[in-house]
């Protein structure tokens, strides 16, 4: 047989991809099996799309983790609330800490400032559902809603219930969006160190 490039050249081998027969001078070896140039092209172009679809999942799961459990913490930061009957500023910091870690681990261990933007959005995200969650635990609580309190409830107090809060209250939230950007920065640098 002749080549499929080259007339008159004997087939040396065929591509493992469109089984084209090659001369010497055509075939190429691509992870170890033979290919034309065609699909060696072929096979660049699609290993690049695969490398370029799993650096951007590791953010999408990040945002997924990361979101669940800022969610996941204000439900529980406004029961607390409920069942103790006062603030909880450590809840702030849980929830900043906690999301931080989520968004660490649904990144598989890959750092960079997306990550942290990611993780001190949603730990400001999960601390305001968490106060919102603790005006409506106590909104159910008082005399004036003994049976539910409706989102429009929530909305219409919880302005005031924000402008009311401590100085020390709100350096609590703070930190914890802080805390929950400084998480991938400083388990990388933590990283770093062991590699020495």
């Amino acid at each position: 047989m002749e080549c499929a490039f080259h007339p008159g050249e004997d087939t040396k081998a065929r591509c493992n991809h469109c089984a084209k027969s090659l001369c010497g001078d055509c075939r190429i070896f691509v992870a170890g099996k033979v290919v034309c140039k065609a699909c060696e092209t072929l096979l660049n172009e699609l290993s690049r799309r695969e490398l370029e679809n799993s650096k951007r999942s590791p953010l999408f799961l990040a945002s997924v983790l990361g979101f669940m459990t800022a969610l996941l913490g204000a439900v529980l930061w406004g029961k607390l609330a409920l069942y103790t009957n006062h603030l909880h500023g450590f809840s702030d910091w849980v929830t900043g800490v906690s999301v931080g870690l989520a968004v660490v681990v649904g990144a598989h261990g890959r750092r960079g400032r997306e990550f942290q933007l990611l993780a001190a959005g949603l730990g400001l995200l999960g601390i305001f559902l968490g106060e919102a969650f603790l005006v409506h635990s106590f909104l159910v609580k008082s005399t004036l809603y003994t049976e539910t309190a409706s989102f429009r409830d929530v909305a219409t107090v919880f302005p005031d219930y924000l402008t009311n809060l401590s100085i020390a209250h709100w350096a609590f939230a703070i930190f914890g969006v802080y805390l929950a950007f400084r998480l991938p920065r400083l388990e990388r640098a933590h990283e770093s160190e062991r590699v020495r």
